[in-house]
């Protein structure tokens, strides 16, 4: 199989795994919220959002430095299983040692957390932590099958679980904690199940030391961004703000798993490329991404009431419907931001890409310091949406230059989404029906933009699909 047949196929498997974690995500969040509550939400929200935090310590973005070593030997079968079980020596005495110091921090800085509240995170982190280091190991050894699989399994099960705990115990916590142990061993079956417990190397700790010490340090820094927000609005306001705040946020991020294929796949291949490459591959991929994005963002946009009513009622119909549609118009600059941190991570521009992450800590204090004291849940989607529009023009425009991409049908493509979304203040008044016309006509638009894109994106994946579709029918008809 060729390359491009076989980069199409394995996005084919994520495109898949992501696409079902999409509907789960957007139903699972939902559902939770619904059952708990704005406030209890609110607290399951300041929990699980602590303990996305703790990996940047005691994981210390090993992951990242996994997936590039491994990529990059992967003609070595066994670098895999002793890289993997390597990082997991240094992650469980990074885990230990940095128990009682996280502990004092979290009293410091979110003293409406309990002890029992960061234990509970702990596991959350722990397991989180664990399934990095799966899904790195899987990524850099191309094995999109194995990745979309345990995603999805991981996904469904976790949902299920929790929404079982919380039907029967009702709080946060339970929810929180329930996640957490499943995470914690369903990834340590899926390591196991793969073959990728193999010896301790300190050659290879040092590698891989020397790699991700810069990005290790710069995500001390930038794991902030993933709690500033909630951490600000619990400082100022009760959990219910930081419930209106969360699934605000959570029902518009859920696309972005399920846009991100195309650079999950496409990051192996440009460990230990030149530029010229670099430049082929991404500009296409960021369109690609960058169309399913505003056109999801737009459509979130304009039926943000109608969303929040069917999925979750009243209680948040008031709370969380223009935090929504603020973070709707972030999705883009969220995307760009996720997929250029990516790129620099691959070609080993490290040093870029740990600056930027910096950047974005310092710009999310200064936002949400300005916004969320006023203006509660929707001040942190200010926050959220100024932050990531600076820093994707920053890195776009360090992008350009140093691999000389062009970027300007991605830039129309933006120029479009921001023009609708100005055009629904104006359609608006008259109702469902315009606002649906409305979409429409940017549907229209974007395929007449970008048409040839998608047309020759439709014909690889039929020249892939074809071949099967044969193998599976000639049997039938010859039986």
């Amino acid at each position: 199989m060729g390359e491009r047949q076989n980069y199409i196929q394995n996005s084919l498997y994520v495109l898949l795994g992501n696409a079902l974690i999409f509907l789960v995500s957007f139903v699972y969040k939902p559902l939770m919220a619904r059952i708990l509550g704005p406030e209890q939400y609110g607290i399951f929200s300041l929990i699980f959002s602590t303990g996305l935090f703790f990996p940047s310590f005691i994981l210390f973005s090993f992951n990242a430095a996994l997936f590039y070593f491994i990529a990059k030997n992967r003609k070595n079968p066994r670098y895999a299983s002793d890289a993997v079980f390597t990082t997991l020596v240094f992650f469980g005495v990074a885990s230990v040692a940095w128990f009682p110091v996280l502990l004092l921090l979290v009293k410091q800085i979110a003293p409406a957390l309990s002890f029992w509240h960061f234990v509970i995170a702990y596991v959350i982190a722990i397991g989180g932590s664990l399934f990095s280091i799966l899904q790195a190991s899987q990524q850099a050894q191309e094995r999109f099958l194995h990745y979309s699989a345990y995603n999805v399994v991981m996904s469904f099960a976790v949902a299920a679980a929790s929404l079982f705990a919380v039907s029967f115990v009702g709080t946060g916590e339970s929810a929180a904690l329930t996640r957490g142990i499943l995470l914690v061993l369903l990834s340590l079956l899926g390591l196991r199940s793969l073959g990728l417990f193999g010896r301790f190397r300190m050659p290879v700790l040092r590698s891989m030391w020397r790699y991700g010490r810069l990005v290790g340090l710069s995500t001390l820094f930038g794991a902030g961004t993933v709690i500033l927000d909630r951490y600000f609005l619990a400082w100022f306001y009760p959990p219910v703000q930081v419930g209106y705040y969360d699934i605000a946020v959570s029902l518009a991020v859920a696309i972005l798993p399920f846009v991100s294929v195309l650079t999950t796949t496409i990051a192996p291949k440009l460990v230990g490329q030149s530029t010229s490459n670099v430049r082929v591959r991404f500009g296409t991929v960021a369109l690609f991404n960058l169309i399913a994005v505003t056109s999801f963002g737009i459509a979130l946009f304009y039926y943000s009431d109608i969303v929040l009513g069917l999925l979750l009622g009243e209680a948040y119909a008031f709370g969380s419907n223009l935090p929504l549609k603020v973070v709707a118009l972030a999705l883009p600059f969220m995307s760009l931001n996720a997929l250029i941190g990516s790129v620099f991570l691959a070609v080993g521009r490290v040093k870029a890409g740990s600056f930027f992450t910096v950047v974005a800590l310092v710009l999310s204090f200064a936002f949400n310091y300005l916004f969320v004291p006023n203006y509660g849940a929707l001040g942190a989607a200010l926050a959220l949406l100024a932050t990531n529009v600076v820093l994707a023009l920053a890195t776009s425009a360090v992008l350009i230059r140093r691999y000389r991409i062009g970027l300007s049908p991605f830039f129309v493509q933006l120029g479009l989404f921001i023009v609708f979304g100005i055009a629904f203040f104006s359609i608006q008044p008259f109702g469902f029906i315009v606002k649906t016309l409305g979409l429409v006509l940017f549907g229209l638009a974007t395929f007449l933009l970008n048409h040839r894109l998608l047309f020759d994106a439709l014909g690889s994946v039929f020249a892939l699909v074809r071949p099967l579709v044969r193998r599976w029918i000639r049997p039938r008809s010859e039986s």
